[in-house]
């Protein structure tokens, strides 16, 4: 099967053996090579790759072989067949040996193994059609995969591939398969295909095709791909109103986990790997861990890792015992000075927080910063089979990125052949540099820390949201030479997400470089006391609902909103919370003002007497010192998710941070009743000392640079 999503080769060789009933024997020979010209058909021609099938030997050979093979025991022919180096080597590379009569059946019982077996009269004589339909079947799985492959990249858009690929969904049998033999059967194209709707299609559709072919193969399917479309159902469930509980995540993730160990056990690992992508999709859908309030990520973080990071497949796939396959970096052209350090910046698929280093190294290094955003490969939100495919092969010295092979060979998929032109370019920009800056630890962090050639410094800075996700767990640390975090909550979360690192690699705090924040004005209108402020809110995790909440309790409030309001979610639940919040903003009138995206922040903050962070989490948030900076008094509900780790009050000064509304509210009016001009006051002095500009660059330079 040679689709672009397609991740498990697969190929399948067929043995025939009929020993003692010659008439039986020709008649099945004629069927079987009718079917010959089909499985032709389905797998392409000698050497065209993943998805092939080869029938072992020329069907007149095994005649000619087995011709002698008449009468006898069961024991007879088991020893027989044994001392065939013919058909032994033959069977050795069998998926599947078709026993034609009982003679066939008796000797393979005695002979023992591990080869899948088939008996005739399942497909019985004078009935081929029944062989030829069942093949059939998965002939149109692979033409139906060819095209739906070709139009999931045609179109940009979810609802356009879903109009180009429904139709030929459609067609694609899924009730009649129980009677294909589980090698020639179309169980990892089904794996395969279901990942790539799950990232490519509108969800509540694919939901609904999931949950079709979960259904068609509950009796008939093999206990893997069951175990993996039950995982894919919960990962569909999340963005709904009816998402699964912890139990149910947990039991699928376990039931999935058994299954990713008995394919690495029993020598199948790219199977094993394929079964990785729902598994970790599972484990760290963001909304067990990104829009909550808590999370076992953060609290439980040991025990919520164990099963998968002590599993055998993930510990084989971060395997380090091989030598890194990272090249030298290109140096400088001879006689050339030695100007400022080339540092090449990855920006990172969660927002554009490096610029800040880039001012910082102003003077001191020559900044590019690369595209990595615009291509999916370094972008996408969770790990597929293909990079898990990839990590391997890199991990194991399988891979020319120049040649564009693994194992000496060009890939047969599109989505191996791109990804492979996409790190080659990546490694040729890491070459020619110093210096390499990942901001955020996501997909394009991950492969750096692969591909990071020797003499090049990888510094890799972590956020917030980046910690919740797969991508660091699969980092190379190796590779890596400094690690920073944003916040002391987040170096502690940090520390206990990468234990395995080395221990040498600390993380290291670094503060933003704002500085702007000294010139901004200070002065505000005489009435900005009553008014609150909330910079970046139109997220749920940002929780507006406090802000309103705050406003129902004097209606003396006012509150500007700046930044873009809530975007079109996929999510059920985050759909829900944004029309309440609206609702409630709408019929608040005019004491909301809702500012939109701005060039102009510190204008509107001058307005502002009171600036909110009401966040579950948070890196920095830049939009409550910008206040601060402003004159405007921070209220800071601690960080629910990071409370564990210290949260919000290891940051900030503990007169900023309170646990509820109720606390906001008597701070708010503490603040006006002791007089909030000397507290806008010491806010913007105590934000100018959090944030010392100064400080920040020197430790920054120090830390990217070594300087």
């Amino acid at each position: 099967m040679k689709t672009g999503e397609l991740a498990v080769p697969r190929d399948v060789n067929v043995v025939l053996l009929a020993l003692d009933t010659p008439g039986a024997q020709s008649e099945h020979v004629a069927a079987w090579t009718q079917v010959a010209s089909v499985l032709e058909v389905w797998a392409g021609a000698e050497g065209s790759g993943s998805g092939q099938v080869n029938v072992v030997a020329p069907l007149a050979g095994m005649r000619r072989v087995l011709s002698v093979l008449v009468g006898g025991s069961a024991r007879a022919w088991a020893q027989r067949l044994t001392s065939d180096s013919k058909f032994m080597t033959r069977s050795a590379h069998a998926d599947m040996i078709v026993a034609m009569d009982s003679a066939a059946v008796a000797a393979l019982t005695r002979l023992g193994g591990d080869h899948v077996i088939v008996q005739a009269n399942g497909w019985p004589v004078g009935a081929p059609e029944r062989s030829l339909s069942a093949l059939e079947v998965v002939a149109a799985w692979d033409a139906q995969l060819a095209a739906i492959d070709t139009e999931l990249r045609s179109h940009t858009t979810r609802d356009a591939r879903w109009e180009a690929v429904q139709p030929l969904l459609a067609h694609l049998d899924t009730t009649d398969i129980s009677h294909i033999p589980s090698a020639l059967a179309p169980w990892p194209a089904t794996l395969s295909l279901a990942e790539a709707a799950i990232r490519r299609l509108p969800p509540q559709l694919v939901a609904d095709l999931v949950s079709q072919w979960s259904q068609a193969y509950s009796a008939s399917a093999p206990s893997w791909i069951r175990a993996a479309l039950r995982a894919w159902q919960l990962v569909l469930a999340y963005p709904t109103l009816n998402e699964p509980t912890e139990a149910e995540a947990d039991e699928a993730f376990v039931d999935l986990m058994a299954q990713v160990d008995q394919a690495t056990a029993d020598g199948q690992p790219e199977l094993g790997l394929a079964l990785l992508a729902p598994a970790v999709a599972l484990r760290f859908h963001r909304s067990r861990h990104s829009n909550v309030t808590k999370s076992p990520l953060t609290d439980q973080t040991r025990t919520f890792l164990a099963p998968l990071t002590d599993a055998p497949a993930w510990q084989h796939l971060t395997d380090d015992s091989s030598p890194r396959p990272g090249t030298r970096s290109t140096r400088r052209p001879a006689g050339q000075a030695r100007g400022p350090a080339r540092v090449l910046v990855l920006p990172g698929a969660h927002g554009e927080f490096h610029r800040d280093v880039i001012a910082a190294l102003g003077g001191f290094a020559a900044v590019t910063v690369a595209d990595t955003v615009k291509h999916t490969e370094f972008s996408r939100q969770r790990p597929a089979t293909v990079d898990f495919l990839l990590i391997r092969a890199l991990r194991q010295g399988r891979v020319d990125l120049a040649a564009g092979t693994i194992d000496g060979q060009e890939p047969q998929t599109p989505a191996l052949q791109t990804h492979l032109r996409r790190l080659a370019k990546l490694e040729s920009q890491m070459k020619r540099h110093d210096v390499i800056f990942a901001d955020w630890a996501d997909a394009a962090t991950m492969w750096a820390s692969q591909l990071c050639p020797k003499g090049v410094r990888l510094v890799v800075r972590v956020h917030s949201l980046d910690l919740l996700d797969a991508w660091l767990h699969l980092i190379d640390w190796r590779g890596v030479h400094t690690l920073l975090a944003t916040t002391p909550a987040m170096v502690s979360l940090t520390d206990d997400l990468t234990a395995g690192r080395p221990k040498h690699k600390t993380p290291q705090l670094v503060g933003p470089y704002r500085p702007d924040f000294a010139t901004w004005p200070g002065d505000k209108p005489a009435d900005a006391s009553h008014t609150l402020g909330m910079v970046g809110w139109g997220r749920r995790v940002k929780r507006v609902d406090f802000a309103l909440d705050l406003l129902d309790r004097d209606p003396s409030r006012n509150l500007i909103l700046i930044g873009p309001g809530f975007g079109t979610s996929t999510d059920a639940s985050i759909e829900e919370y944004a029309g309440v919040a609206n609702q409630r903003i709408a019929d608040l009138g005019d004491r909301v003002e809702v500012v939109g995206q701005t060039e102009d922040v510190a204008g509107h903050l001058r307005r502002v007497g009171f600036i909110l962070s009401a966040s579950n989490r948070e890196g920095w948030h830049l939009g409550l010192m910008e206040g601060a900076a402003a004159g405007a008094v921070p209220v800071v509900r601690d960080w629910s998710l990071l409370t564990s780790h210290g949260g919000a009050r290891l940051q900030f000064p503990d007169e900023w941070v309170i646990e509820d509304v109720a606390q906001a509210d008597e701070r708010i009016r503490a603040v006006q009743a002791s007089g909030w001009s000397e507290a806008s006051r010491r806010s913007r002095e105590q934000v100018l000392r959090l944030v010392d500009a100064e400080a920040v660059r020197e430790r920054t330079i120090h830390l990217v640079l070594r300087k």
